[in-house]
């Protein structure tokens, strides 16, 4: 998707034909130069739309928007930044797409600046056409507000995939995380890294499938 259609009043997207956003969470910024060998260059000169923004795979926040700016670009790496707001579901890659589909999620959860999130994930065999009106799929809605993230179970009428979450990485939290819960029961396996404001909650082998919601949340340092 162009920046400028979903940034429409951003004239600073106007143009832009070497960034484009997967969805509306992904920017994706790519060195389109460095594979003219007579122009090869190490950097890309990007737009970061003004909002809150992480470099992924890191997490780290971004500190600067609404600018153009001078991205580390060697031909080996694509500058990829993940918008705030958003939740996004991977999956721990496999040696090929089958073995893959069987193992467990990730949910990377980028925080707006009012500390929010939201994301969804539909789940069916990957080959069938008519999924949707045989109800053959899952789906799930994801949800953060107010240091609490739920995992609600809409549809889940297929169970051919082990639907399990294994970790969970939330973005953007600048206080101290004292303490972490799963389904109100307290969690010990967890890291908080404070230069980077990143909370990972390690090892839930969590059945998204198990209950209609699910809930991990975290307290933290009043300062």
């Amino acid at each position: 998707m162009q920046l400028s259609l979903r940034f429409p009043n951003d004239n600073n997207t106007l143009g832009i034909d070497q960034q484009f956003l997967i969805g509306s969470a992904i920017l994706v910024s790519p060195n389109l130069v460095s594979v003219n060998r007579q122009r090869q260059t190490t950097t890309v000169h990007a737009y970061i739309p003004q909002d809150v923004w992480y470099q992924f795979p890191s997490g780290v926040k971004v500190q600067v928007a609404g600018i153009f700016t001078d991205l580390d670009a060697p031909l080996e790496k694509i500058n990829v930044h993940v918008r705030g707001g958003f939740i996004i579901p991977m999956q721990i890659p496999g040696a090929n797409l089958v073995m893959g589909r069987q193992n467990p999620f990730i949910l990377l959860v980028a925080q707006s600046a009012a500390g929010n999130a939201s994301g969804n994930l539909f789940w069916d065999d990957g080959d069938s056409i008519d999924s949707i009106e045989t109800k053959t799929y899952n789906y799930f809605e994801f949800s953060l507000v107010s240091n609490a993230l739920t995992i609600h179970a809409i549809v889940t009428n297929y169970k051919d995939s082990p639907m399990r979450l294994e970790i969970v990485r939330i973005l953007g939290i600048s206080k101290l995380v004292t303490s972490v819960t799963v389904n109100e029961k307290d969690y010990k396996n967890f890291s908080y890294n404070i230069a980077d404001q990143i909370l990972v909650v390690d090892g839930l082998d969590m059945n998204m499938l198990a209950q209609s919601s699910q809930t991990i949340a975290w307290t933290t340092t009043i300062n």
